[in-house]
């Protein structure tokens, strides 16, 4: 740093001064800088990421059409409350009708039809982790993933319930608040 040359001391030192004052502002803010650039690293650690499922990722990716959001309505709404298995044994419910010939075509129209379970076209729930794992579940009972787990069970009622239609159906397991039936 150069001090102004000539002039009276009291300008050589006013210069002096002010170059010094500069020196020290630099210097305090060069060290608040410092402290702030710190206390990051000292009070609130990066948190890693968590690693990411790659059969996640691919199935957050896979198309979602119609058929496949009737099932997974089917399964928040009839047994988003019930494990992984129960909610699977539901949609294979809706699969093995499917594949019977007393019930209709598609899923939508299985799960349509009149006294069996509820208007999906109404129903409308919340797209968090429930859905996200109806998805999952569904496309397992579509593409036949999973061993079956209730056979080839065509009906499910709640367990306080029983109605006198089920009197007469073998029952084929019962997981969790479910009955399955033949």
């Amino acid at each position: 740093m150069t001090v102004p040359m000539g002039g009276s001391a009291t300008a050589q030192a006013q210069g002096a001064d002010t170059v010094s004052q500069d020196s020290l502002a630099t210097a305090q803010a060069n060290a608040v800088q410092a402290e702030q650039d710190e206390v990051p690293a000292q009070t609130a650690p990066v948190a890693a990421k968590p690693a990411i499922d790659d059969s996640a990722l691919a199935a957050a990716s896979m198309p979602v059409d119609s058929e496949l959001v009737c099932l997974a309505k089917v399964i928040v709404h009839e047994a988003g409350n019930q494990s992984r298995e129960g909610q699977l044994a539901v949609a294979q419910v809706v699969m093995n009708r499917l594949r019977s010939p007393k019930f209709p075509k598609t899923i939508c129209s299985v799960v349509m039809q009149r006294g069996q379970f509820f208007n999906v076209h109404a129903y409308n729930p919340p797209k968090d982790k429930r859905w996200t794992l109806a998805l999952e579940i569904a496309r397992d009972a579509r593409a036949g993933v999973s061993d079956p787990v209730v056979g080839n069970a065509l009906f499910f009622r709640a367990a306080q319930v029983n109605p006198a239609f089920f009197r007469s159906r073998p029952i084929v397991g019962r997981i969790g608040n479910h009955y399955f039936h033949e």
